[in-house]
Formats: structure tokens, sequence, C-alpha cells
């Protein structure tokens, strides 16, 4: 399992530098990042190695913030590796609400770990399935320590 601290921010400027500033300041490293612009606000989406602080520090600073638990499966950076994933959970009817992925490894071990943000009541279910069909799932401390 993986955490997403997910921040609201008012669309002007000095919110996100707010947040880069709180979470230095809390020795928290930001490890991956999205923003999603809607009209007048948006959404930092964050990966840290510190979720549990980092909420606090940003939630006691008055930050709309919240906690998505996520799902780390690491498929082979190759053609179609991205589609057997996603049809292994369409075919089981598990719906994906969010996902992005990471490109990692190095030249004679490349990979890609695809984070997904599925109804929580599925989660475990989601896990198994994918390990049973040969992905491999992440915790959180390998997404956080990907090189």
């Amino acid at each position: 399992m993986v955490v997403r601290i997910s921040v609201f921010l008012e669309d002007k400027p000095g919110r996100f530098e707010r947040v880069t500033k709180l979470l230095f300041d809390a020795d928290v490293d930001i490890r991956g990042f999205t923003i999603s612009q809607m009209s007048d606000s948006g959404i930092l989406k964050l990966l840290v190695d510190k979720p549990a602080v980092a909420y606090d520090v940003l939630y006691n600073d008055g930050f709309t913030v919240t906690k998505i638990y996520m799902i780390a499966a690491k498929i082979s950076d190759e053609k179609g590796a991205l589609h057997n994933l996603v049809q292994i959970l369409s075919k089981n009817n598990i719906n994906i609400n969010d996902c992005y992925g990471i490109s990692s490894g190095n030249r004679d071990n490349k990979y890609a770990v695809i984070l997904l943000e599925i109804d929580q009541s599925l989660y475990s279910e989601a896990e198994k399935i994918l390990k049973d069909n040969g992905i491999d799932v992440l915790n959180e401390d390998e997404v956080i320590n990907l090189k």
C-alpha cells in the first residue's frame, strides 16, 4: 500500500511554494507529484517519504488535505504491459479512479510502476488479482526508494 497526499490549492501565486516550504521545513522529501487544475483551484498530488508528517503539517497550516491509499503495480517497460495490467483489472470489474506511472530501473532492467487508485473496498481483492496474474505489487518503502 502506498499513501498519496492530496492537497487542495487555490490557483494563485505562492500556494504551491507554501506547500513545498512547509514540507521542506518538516524534513519531508517529495518523491513525486502532479497538479491538476480546475478553473480557479487545483489538486496537488504528492508521493512523499513521510506521508503522516506531511498530512499533519499541511492540515495544521490550514490546507484541505486527504490521504489516499494506492496500489503500486510494477510492470515491464515494454509495449503492451500497461494494457495487460488494465485488462486484468477490467476483466475483474475493478475500476481505476486515478492512475499515473513512474519509469524506473536501469539500462538492463527497465520497468514502470503504475500507481492505481481504486475503490478502497476492493483494494485487497485487486492486489491479490494482480499478484495471481504475475504482477508485482510494491510496498510504500519500495516506491519511495525507487531509483
